[in-house]
Protein backbone atom coordinates (compact mmCIF):
# COMPACT_ATOMS: atom_id res chain seq x y z
CA UNK A 1 0.00 0.00 0.00
CA UNK A 2 1.58 3.21 -1.13
CA UNK A 3 1.27 6.16 0.91
CA UNK A 4 1.09 10.04 0.03
CA UNK A 5 2.86 12.16 2.82
CA UNK A 6 -0.62 13.74 2.60
CA UNK A 7 -2.69 10.96 3.99
CA UNK A 8 -2.33 10.59 7.99
CA UNK A 9 -1.00 7.68 9.82
CA UNK A 10 -4.33 6.97 11.13
CA UNK A 11 -5.83 6.76 8.04
CA UNK A 12 -2.93 3.75 6.67
CA UNK A 13 -3.65 2.14 9.78
CA UNK A 14 -7.59 2.14 9.08
CA UNK A 15 -6.51 0.69 6.24
CA UNK A 16 -4.84 -2.43 6.93
CA UNK A 17 -7.46 -3.65 9.21
CA UNK A 18 -10.63 -2.78 7.21
CA UNK A 19 -11.38 -2.08 3.30
CA UNK A 20 -13.57 1.34 3.94
CA UNK A 21 -12.74 4.50 6.20
CA UNK A 22 -13.87 7.45 7.42
CA UNK A 23 -12.42 10.31 6.75
CA UNK A 24 -12.20 14.25 6.87
CA UNK A 25 -10.27 15.82 3.63
CA UNK A 26 -8.46 19.27 4.30
CA UNK A 27 -7.54 21.51 1.82
CA UNK A 28 -5.40 24.35 1.87
CA UNK A 29 -4.51 27.34 -0.36
CA UNK A 30 -5.20 31.20 -1.17
CA UNK A 31 -8.50 32.34 -1.16
CA UNK A 32 -9.26 35.25 -3.44
CA UNK A 33 -11.98 38.14 -1.78
CA UNK A 34 -11.29 36.52 1.37
CA UNK A 35 -9.28 39.41 2.72
CA UNK A 36 -11.97 41.75 1.35
CA UNK A 37 -14.56 40.20 3.08
CA UNK A 38 -12.70 40.61 6.50
CA UNK A 39 -12.46 44.54 5.67
CA UNK A 40 -15.94 44.54 4.98
CA UNK A 41 -17.63 42.56 7.48
CA UNK A 42 -16.25 45.37 10.17
CA UNK A 43 -18.84 48.07 9.30
CA UNK A 44 -21.76 46.10 9.03
CA UNK A 45 -24.56 44.42 10.95
CA UNK A 46 -24.26 40.80 12.26
CA UNK A 47 -27.07 39.82 9.80
CA UNK A 48 -25.00 41.22 6.90
CA UNK A 49 -21.56 40.59 8.30
CA UNK A 50 -22.89 36.66 8.83
CA UNK A 51 -23.95 36.76 4.66
CA UNK A 52 -20.33 38.09 4.02
CA UNK A 53 -18.61 35.56 5.63
CA UNK A 54 -20.50 32.80 3.97
CA UNK A 55 -20.07 34.00 0.57
CA UNK A 56 -16.24 34.27 1.12
CA UNK A 57 -16.10 30.64 2.47
CA UNK A 58 -17.90 29.26 0.09
CA UNK A 59 -16.20 31.02 -2.93
CA UNK A 60 -13.41 30.03 -1.40
CA UNK A 61 -14.17 26.42 -0.85
CA UNK A 62 -15.61 25.93 -4.27
CA UNK A 63 -12.17 26.61 -5.73
CA UNK A 64 -10.17 24.59 -3.36
CA UNK A 65 -12.58 21.36 -3.34
CA UNK A 66 -12.97 21.14 -7.12
CA UNK A 67 -10.47 18.33 -7.90
CA UNK A 68 -11.69 16.46 -4.63
CA UNK A 69 -15.61 16.85 -6.25
CA UNK A 70 -13.50 15.54 -9.70
CA UNK A 71 -12.46 12.42 -7.93
CA UNK A 72 -15.58 11.77 -5.86
CA UNK A 73 -17.24 11.81 -9.64
CA UNK A 74 -14.92 9.75 -11.02
CA UNK A 75 -15.42 6.87 -8.84
CA UNK A 76 -18.56 6.98 -8.23
CA UNK A 77 -18.80 8.12 -4.23
CA UNK A 78 -22.20 8.68 -2.71
CA UNK A 79 -21.55 9.43 0.58
CA UNK A 80 -19.59 12.84 0.79
CA UNK A 81 -20.26 16.29 1.94
CA UNK A 82 -18.79 19.19 1.14
CA UNK A 83 -18.30 21.81 4.04
CA UNK A 84 -17.64 25.37 2.87
CA UNK A 85 -17.44 26.59 6.65
CA UNK A 86 -13.90 24.57 6.78
CA UNK A 87 -12.86 23.88 3.75
CA UNK A 88 -13.10 20.12 4.57
CA UNK A 89 -14.43 17.64 2.42
CA UNK A 90 -15.91 14.56 4.52
CA UNK A 91 -15.79 10.62 2.58
CA UNK A 92 -17.87 7.82 4.41
CA UNK A 93 -16.91 4.46 3.75
CA UNK A 94 -13.75 5.81 1.55
CA UNK A 95 -11.75 3.02 -0.57
CA UNK A 96 -8.14 3.40 -0.65
CA UNK A 97 -8.10 4.38 -4.00
CA UNK A 98 -10.19 7.13 -3.25
CA UNK A 99 -7.91 8.46 -0.55
CA UNK A 100 -4.54 8.40 -2.62
CA UNK A 101 -6.53 10.01 -5.14
CA UNK A 102 -7.63 12.70 -3.46
CA UNK A 103 -4.15 13.06 -1.95
CA UNK A 104 -3.02 14.21 -5.65
CA UNK A 105 -4.93 17.19 -5.75
CA UNK A 106 -3.08 20.26 -5.32
CA UNK A 107 -4.84 22.06 -2.70
CA UNK A 108 -5.71 19.13 -0.46
CA UNK A 109 -3.19 19.43 2.61
CA UNK A 110 -4.04 16.33 4.39
CA UNK A 111 -6.85 13.49 4.73
CA UNK A 112 -6.96 12.34 8.06
CA UNK A 113 -9.92 9.82 10.09
CA UNK A 114 -12.99 11.48 10.87
CA UNK A 115 -12.85 12.61 14.48
CA UNK A 116 -15.16 11.12 17.19
CA UNK A 117 -15.99 13.29 19.82
CA UNK A 118 -18.10 12.74 23.24
CA UNK A 119 -20.16 14.43 24.05
CA UNK A 120 -19.25 16.57 27.46
CA UNK A 121 -21.41 14.30 29.25
CA UNK A 122 -23.84 15.03 32.68
CA UNK A 123 -24.55 12.48 35.56
CA UNK A 124 -27.57 12.14 36.41
CA UNK A 125 -28.10 12.76 40.28
CA UNK A 126 -31.58 12.29 41.66
CA UNK A 127 -34.51 12.22 39.84
CA UNK A 128 -37.69 13.87 41.69
CA UNK A 129 -40.99 13.91 40.41
CA UNK A 130 -42.31 16.47 38.24
CA UNK A 131 -45.37 16.79 41.01
CA UNK A 132 -42.53 17.93 43.46
CA UNK A 133 -41.40 20.65 40.85
CA UNK A 134 -44.48 22.03 39.92
CA UNK A 135 -45.42 22.47 43.65
CA UNK A 136 -42.17 24.18 44.89
CA UNK A 137 -42.51 26.41 41.33
CA UNK A 138 -39.56 28.42 42.69
CA UNK A 139 -36.19 28.99 41.18
CA UNK A 140 -33.57 27.14 40.71
CA UNK A 141 -30.33 27.65 43.16
CA UNK A 142 -27.85 27.92 40.51
CA UNK A 143 -30.18 30.58 38.69
CA UNK A 144 -30.60 32.38 42.15
CA UNK A 145 -27.05 32.45 42.66
CA UNK A 146 -25.97 33.80 39.65
CA UNK A 147 -28.46 36.63 40.67
CA UNK A 148 -30.86 36.54 37.34
CA UNK A 149 -34.09 37.41 38.90
CA UNK A 150 -32.29 40.71 39.74
CA UNK A 151 -32.13 40.85 36.35
CA UNK A 152 -35.53 39.99 35.27
CA UNK A 153 -36.49 42.41 38.09
CA UNK A 154 -34.73 45.02 35.65
CA UNK A 155 -36.79 44.37 32.67
CA UNK A 156 -34.19 42.14 31.06
CA UNK A 157 -35.55 38.65 30.95
CA UNK A 158 -33.67 37.25 27.18
CA UNK A 159 -36.56 39.06 24.83
CA UNK A 160 -35.60 39.49 21.31
CA UNK A 161 -32.59 37.11 21.81
CA UNK A 162 -32.39 33.95 19.84
CA UNK A 163 -30.06 30.86 21.29
CA UNK A 164 -28.63 28.63 19.20
CA UNK A 165 -27.84 24.68 20.84
CA UNK A 166 -25.29 22.45 19.08
CA UNK A 167 -26.20 19.23 21.30
CA UNK A 168 -28.53 16.18 21.57
CA UNK A 169 -31.86 18.22 20.17
CA UNK A 170 -34.64 19.19 22.43
CA UNK A 171 -37.93 17.73 23.37
CA UNK A 172 -39.58 21.55 21.99
CA UNK A 173 -42.83 20.21 23.48
CA UNK A 174 -41.67 19.87 27.26
CA UNK A 175 -43.81 22.50 29.31
CA UNK A 176 -40.75 24.62 30.60
CA UNK A 177 -39.20 24.85 26.81
CA UNK A 178 -42.93 25.14 24.79
CA UNK A 179 -43.50 27.89 22.89
CA UNK A 180 -39.75 28.80 22.93
CA UNK A 181 -38.54 27.43 19.62
CA UNK A 182 -38.23 29.55 16.82
CA UNK A 183 -40.15 27.52 13.96
CA UNK A 184 -38.78 29.61 11.01
CA UNK A 185 -35.04 28.37 10.19
CA UNK A 186 -34.86 27.17 13.84
CA UNK A 187 -34.00 23.22 13.73
CA UNK A 188 -31.48 20.95 11.34
CA UNK A 189 -30.42 17.05 11.84
CA UNK A 190 -27.73 16.69 9.39
CA UNK A 191 -28.84 12.84 8.96
CA UNK A 192 -32.89 12.60 8.96
CA UNK A 193 -33.81 15.86 7.96
CA UNK A 194 -36.54 15.46 10.44
CA UNK A 195 -39.01 18.47 10.28
CA UNK A 196 -39.86 18.81 14.29
CA UNK A 197 -36.89 18.60 17.09
CA UNK A 198 -36.59 15.38 19.47
CA UNK A 199 -34.21 14.38 21.38
CA UNK A 200 -33.72 11.07 22.11
CA UNK A 201 -30.76 11.40 24.58
CA UNK A 202 -32.01 14.09 27.16
CA UNK A 203 -29.09 16.63 26.81
CA UNK A 204 -29.79 19.04 24.99
CA UNK A 205 -33.52 19.41 26.60
CA UNK A 206 -31.56 19.76 29.47
CA UNK A 207 -29.10 22.61 28.96
CA UNK A 208 -31.62 24.28 26.80
CA UNK A 209 -34.13 24.30 30.24
CA UNK A 210 -31.50 25.93 31.92
CA UNK A 211 -30.35 28.52 29.58
CA UNK A 212 -33.87 29.88 29.16
CA UNK A 213 -36.91 27.32 31.04
CA UNK A 214 -39.83 28.01 32.58
CA UNK A 215 -40.85 27.10 36.20
CA UNK A 216 -37.64 28.74 37.90
CA UNK A 217 -35.41 26.43 35.94
CA UNK A 218 -33.81 28.84 33.42
CA UNK A 219 -31.93 32.34 33.72
CA UNK A 220 -33.43 34.00 30.24
CA UNK A 221 -37.00 32.43 30.08
CA UNK A 222 -38.14 34.90 27.54
CA UNK A 223 -35.34 33.97 25.23
CA UNK A 224 -36.11 32.20 22.02
CA UNK A 225 -33.72 29.60 20.83
CA UNK A 226 -32.97 27.42 17.64
CA UNK A 227 -31.50 23.81 17.72
CA UNK A 228 -29.16 21.52 15.66
CA UNK A 229 -28.54 18.04 16.54
CA UNK A 230 -25.19 17.07 16.16
CA UNK A 231 -24.56 14.53 18.81
CA UNK A 232 -26.32 11.28 18.74
CA UNK A 233 -26.24 8.97 22.05
CA UNK A 234 -22.55 9.68 23.77
CA UNK A 235 -20.32 10.27 20.96
CA UNK A 236 -20.55 13.99 17.94
CA UNK A 237 -19.46 13.10 14.77
CA UNK A 238 -17.24 15.45 12.98
CA UNK A 239 -20.20 15.59 9.83
CA UNK A 240 -22.94 16.65 12.00
CA UNK A 241 -20.85 19.19 13.93
CA UNK A 242 -19.77 21.08 10.36
CA UNK A 243 -23.39 20.52 9.25
CA UNK A 244 -24.27 22.13 12.47
CA UNK A 245 -21.84 25.22 12.43
CA UNK A 246 -23.19 26.19 8.97
CA UNK A 247 -26.54 26.37 9.89
CA UNK A 248 -25.65 27.94 13.18
CA UNK A 249 -24.40 30.75 10.87
CA UNK A 250 -26.54 31.00 8.11
CA UNK A 251 -30.07 28.77 9.03
CA UNK A 252 -31.89 26.87 6.92
CA UNK A 253 -35.07 24.61 6.83
CA UNK A 254 -35.38 21.43 7.81
CA UNK A 255 -34.14 20.30 4.98
CA UNK A 256 -30.75 22.00 4.39
CA UNK A 257 -32.61 24.42 1.69
CA UNK A 258 -33.87 28.34 2.07
CA UNK A 259 -30.56 29.34 3.70
CA UNK A 260 -31.23 32.71 5.50
CA UNK A 261 -27.81 34.04 7.38
CA UNK A 262 -30.20 36.94 8.53
CA UNK A 263 -31.78 34.68 10.99
CA UNK A 264 -28.56 33.53 12.85
CA UNK A 265 -28.81 33.22 16.88
CA UNK A 266 -26.99 35.49 18.90
CA UNK A 267 -25.07 32.77 20.69
CA UNK A 268 -24.53 29.53 20.32
CA UNK A 269 -24.35 26.91 23.54
CA UNK A 270 -22.15 23.91 22.87
CA UNK A 271 -22.16 20.45 24.86
CA UNK A 272 -19.24 19.13 23.48
CA UNK A 273 -15.62 19.10 23.51
CA UNK A 274 -12.53 16.83 24.54
CA UNK A 275 -8.55 16.45 24.72
CA UNK A 276 -6.71 16.55 21.13
CA UNK A 277 -6.57 18.10 18.25
CA UNK A 278 -9.62 20.22 17.25
CA UNK A 279 -8.58 22.35 14.11
CA UNK A 280 -10.48 21.21 12.17
CA UNK A 281 -13.37 23.48 14.00
CA UNK A 282 -11.02 26.59 14.31
CA UNK A 283 -12.44 27.98 11.04
CA UNK A 284 -15.85 27.23 12.23
CA UNK A 285 -14.81 29.45 15.44
CA UNK A 286 -13.98 32.35 13.49
CA UNK A 287 -16.28 32.42 11.16
CA UNK A 288 -19.23 32.34 14.04
CA UNK A 289 -16.86 35.38 15.70
CA UNK A 290 -16.53 36.84 12.48
CA UNK A 291 -20.13 37.45 12.41
CA UNK A 292 -20.94 38.74 15.74
CA UNK A 293 -21.82 35.90 17.24
CA UNK A 294 -20.79 34.51 21.13
CA UNK A 295 -19.38 30.46 21.07
CA UNK A 296 -19.70 28.88 24.25
CA UNK A 297 -18.37 25.33 25.12
CA UNK A 298 -18.05 23.53 28.93
CA UNK A 299 -14.08 22.74 29.72
CA UNK A 300 -14.29 19.19 30.21
CA UNK A 301 -15.07 16.70 33.06
CA UNK A 302 -11.62 15.42 33.56
CA UNK A 303 -10.83 17.43 36.58
CA UNK A 304 -8.83 18.33 39.08
CA UNK A 305 -5.76 18.05 37.31
CA UNK A 306 -4.07 20.83 35.73
CA UNK A 307 -3.27 21.12 31.76
CA UNK A 308 -7.08 18.80 31.71
CA UNK A 309 -8.80 21.66 29.72
CA UNK A 310 -10.84 20.57 26.95
CA UNK A 311 -11.26 21.93 23.40
CA UNK A 312 -12.73 23.75 22.13
CA UNK A 313 -13.55 25.53 25.22
CA UNK A 314 -9.66 25.38 25.81
CA UNK A 315 -9.35 27.54 22.76
CA UNK A 316 -9.31 31.85 22.77
CA UNK A 317 -11.60 32.29 19.98
CA UNK A 318 -14.92 30.97 22.61
CA UNK A 319 -15.84 31.32 26.35
CA UNK A 320 -14.75 28.44 28.45
CA UNK A 321 -16.65 27.53 31.25
CA UNK A 322 -15.68 25.44 34.20
CA UNK A 323 -18.18 24.34 37.05
CA UNK A 324 -18.79 24.97 40.44
CA UNK A 325 -20.58 22.83 43.40
CA UNK A 326 -20.29 20.47 45.97
CA UNK A 327 -21.73 16.40 45.59
CA UNK A 328 -22.44 16.54 49.70
CA UNK A 329 -24.40 19.51 49.31
CA UNK A 330 -27.66 20.52 47.59
CA UNK A 331 -27.88 24.33 47.80
CA UNK A 332 -25.29 27.02 46.45
CA UNK A 333 -21.91 26.20 46.94
CA UNK A 334 -18.99 28.16 45.67
CA UNK A 335 -16.24 25.89 45.73
CA UNK A 336 -15.05 24.33 41.94
CA UNK A 337 -16.40 20.58 41.00
CA UNK A 338 -13.81 18.12 41.58
CA UNK A 339 -14.45 17.24 37.89
CA UNK A 340 -14.49 20.45 36.54
CA UNK A 341 -10.85 20.38 34.26
CA UNK A 342 -8.50 23.30 34.77
CA UNK A 343 -6.83 25.07 32.40
CA UNK A 344 -2.78 25.57 32.02
CA UNK A 345 -1.57 25.70 28.46
CA UNK A 346 0.67 28.41 26.68
CA UNK A 347 0.05 30.46 28.79
CA UNK A 348 -3.88 31.04 28.06
CA UNK A 349 -5.85 30.87 30.99
CA UNK A 350 -8.90 28.38 31.01
CA UNK A 351 -11.81 28.33 31.67
CA UNK A 352 -12.42 32.08 31.19
CA UNK A 353 -15.34 31.17 33.95
CA UNK A 354 -17.42 28.99 36.06
CA UNK A 355 -20.99 28.77 36.72
CA UNK A 356 -23.27 26.17 38.80
CA UNK A 357 -23.02 22.53 37.70
CA UNK A 358 -24.00 20.39 40.54
CA UNK A 359 -27.56 19.97 41.16
CA UNK A 360 -28.34 21.41 38.08
CA UNK A 361 -32.55 20.98 37.86
CA UNK A 362 -33.32 21.55 34.46
CA UNK A 363 -36.15 19.64 32.11
CA UNK A 364 -35.10 16.22 30.85
CA UNK A 365 -37.53 13.62 28.10
CA UNK A 366 -38.72 11.40 30.29
CA UNK A 367 -42.26 13.03 29.80
CA UNK A 368 -43.34 16.52 29.10
CA UNK A 369 -43.58 17.44 33.38
CA UNK A 370 -39.91 15.77 33.97
CA UNK A 371 -37.09 17.62 36.02
CA UNK A 372 -33.87 15.94 37.11
CA UNK A 373 -30.63 16.99 38.77
CA UNK A 374 -28.03 16.79 36.48
CA UNK A 375 -24.12 17.39 37.25
CA UNK A 376 -21.08 18.54 34.68
CA UNK A 377 -19.45 21.67 33.17
CA UNK A 378 -21.90 21.20 30.26
CA UNK A 379 -24.20 22.01 32.72
CA UNK A 380 -22.67 25.23 33.71
CA UNK A 381 -22.46 26.40 30.63
CA UNK A 382 -26.08 27.29 29.81
CA UNK A 383 -25.56 29.65 33.02
CA UNK A 384 -23.05 31.17 31.39
CA UNK A 385 -24.94 31.27 27.92
CA UNK A 386 -28.79 32.27 29.49
CA UNK A 387 -26.62 34.90 31.30
CA UNK A 388 -25.43 36.33 27.90
CA UNK A 389 -29.18 36.31 27.00
CA UNK A 390 -30.01 38.55 29.79
CA UNK A 391 -27.11 41.06 28.42
CA UNK A 392 -27.98 41.00 25.04
CA UNK A 393 -31.79 41.67 25.74
CA UNK A 394 -30.45 44.78 27.59
CA UNK A 395 -28.25 45.74 24.44
CA UNK A 396 -28.49 43.61 21.48
CA UNK A 397 -26.55 45.14 19.94
CA UNK A 398 -23.03 44.30 22.16
CA UNK A 399 -20.40 42.73 20.84
CA UNK A 400 -18.59 39.55 21.96
CA UNK A 401 -15.90 41.80 23.76
CA UNK A 402 -18.74 43.67 25.36
CA UNK A 403 -19.88 40.39 26.75
CA UNK A 404 -16.40 39.34 27.85
CA UNK A 405 -15.74 42.14 29.36
CA UNK A 406 -19.29 42.54 31.70
CA UNK A 407 -18.71 39.14 32.59
CA UNK A 408 -15.63 38.84 33.28
CA UNK A 409 -14.88 41.96 35.02
CA UNK A 410 -18.08 41.48 37.11
CA UNK A 411 -17.26 37.52 38.18
CA UNK A 412 -17.41 36.67 42.16
CA UNK A 413 -14.34 35.71 43.78
CA UNK A 414 -14.66 36.73 47.44
CA UNK A 415 -17.04 34.25 48.08
CA UNK A 416 -15.07 31.17 46.40
CA UNK A 417 -13.09 28.32 48.23
CA UNK A 418 -9.84 28.14 46.79
CA UNK A 419 -7.81 24.97 47.45
CA UNK A 420 -4.41 26.80 46.34
CA UNK A 421 -3.40 24.69 43.37
CA UNK A 422 -1.03 26.11 41.17
CA UNK A 423 -1.92 25.44 37.75
CA UNK A 424 0.59 26.56 35.45
CA UNK A 425 2.41 29.10 38.16
CA UNK A 426 -0.83 30.42 38.75
CA UNK A 427 -2.80 30.04 42.30
CA UNK A 428 -6.04 29.71 42.18
CA UNK A 429 -6.06 32.45 45.23
CA UNK A 430 -5.00 34.99 42.41
CA UNK A 431 -7.61 35.74 39.58
CA UNK A 432 -8.00 35.09 37.07
CA UNK A 433 -6.73 31.20 37.57
CA UNK A 434 -6.87 28.36 35.67
CA UNK A 435 -8.93 26.89 38.16
CA UNK A 436 -12.01 29.38 37.98
CA UNK A 437 -10.83 31.63 35.25
CA UNK A 438 -12.02 35.19 36.38
CA UNK A 439 -14.36 34.05 39.06
CA UNK A 440 -18.24 33.05 39.21
CA UNK A 441 -20.45 34.21 37.25
CA UNK A 442 -22.60 36.84 38.44
CA UNK A 443 -24.94 38.48 35.65
CA UNK A 444 -26.68 40.69 38.30
CA UNK A 445 -23.22 42.62 38.81
CA UNK A 446 -22.68 42.18 34.91
CA UNK A 447 -25.66 44.01 33.97
CA UNK A 448 -24.74 46.66 36.26
CA UNK A 449 -21.25 47.04 35.43
CA UNK A 450 -19.26 50.46 33.86
CA UNK A 451 -18.66 49.42 30.41
CA UNK A 452 -15.27 50.84 30.62
CA UNK A 453 -13.85 47.47 32.62
CA UNK A 454 -12.05 45.86 30.08
CA UNK A 455 -9.97 42.47 30.38
CA UNK A 456 -8.19 40.62 27.18
CA UNK A 457 -9.84 38.95 24.36
CA UNK A 458 -9.12 37.41 21.54
CA UNK A 459 -9.68 39.06 18.17
CA UNK A 460 -11.50 37.33 15.91
CA UNK A 461 -10.92 36.93 12.45
CA UNK A 462 -11.02 34.81 9.63
CA UNK A 463 -8.21 32.42 8.79
CA UNK A 464 -5.97 33.93 5.64
CA UNK A 465 -5.77 30.23 3.85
Amino acid sequence: MARASKIADDVVQAFQEARFANVLVYHGGTAEGLANANRVIKSQPDCIRSKEVRTALCDHATKCQACVSQVLSRYKVEKAKLFWIANVVHVANATWAVVAAMAQCKHVSSISLEPVIQLNGAKAMRELSSTAASATAKVTWGVQQIGAPNVWAKGYSGQKVVVGSIDTGVLYTHEALKGKWRQDHGWYDPKTFSRLPYDKKGHGTHTMGTILGSNGIGVAPNASYIACLGCRDDVCLADDLLACAQFMLCPTNATGGDVNCTLHPHVINNSWGGRGDYSWFDTSLAAWRAAGIVPVFPIGNDGPSCGSASNPGNSPQVIGVGATGNANILTASDVLASFSSRGGFNGRIKPDITAPGYYVWSSVISSNSSYEFWAGTSLAAPHVTGSIALLLSMNLSSTYSDVYNRLMSTADTATLTPSRQNCDWILDTQYPNNNYGFGRVNVSRAISAKTNSVVRVAVAALPDF
